[in-house]
């Protein structure tokens, strides 16, 4: 079994020394990189024993998904009407 960690990339190194297997960092602080941080970080996630097994955080908490005030569906259908009801499987949401 691996045992792995949530937190920032770099902090990759001192979570080897601890003895975790790999870490868990989160997508929307990649995605706020530019390409040299990017490849800063890939150069030492590629050069440590332990490596990015997963990733959190895929949406920023400023993207509301879910609750009553929210409407995905109501979005995908103003771009794509033709799959109201079909290809989501005829969920019903508060916004219907």
């Amino acid at each position: 079994m691996k045992i792995g960690i949530c937190t920032p990339i770099e902090n990759i190194k001192k979570m080897e020394e601890i003895g975790f297997d790999y870490i868990e960092p989160q997508i929307v602080s990649l995605n706020k990189m530019n390409d040299s941080e990017f490849f800063h970080f890939k150069n030492i996630v590629d050069n440590s024993n332990i490596k990015c097994e997963a990733f959190n955080v895929l949406f920023p908490g400023e993207i509301k998904l879910t609750g009553f005030n929210v409407c995905v569906f109501r979005r995908i259908r103003t771009v794509k009407p033709e799959l109201s009801g079909r290809r989501t499987g005829n969920i019903r949401t508060p916004c219907q």
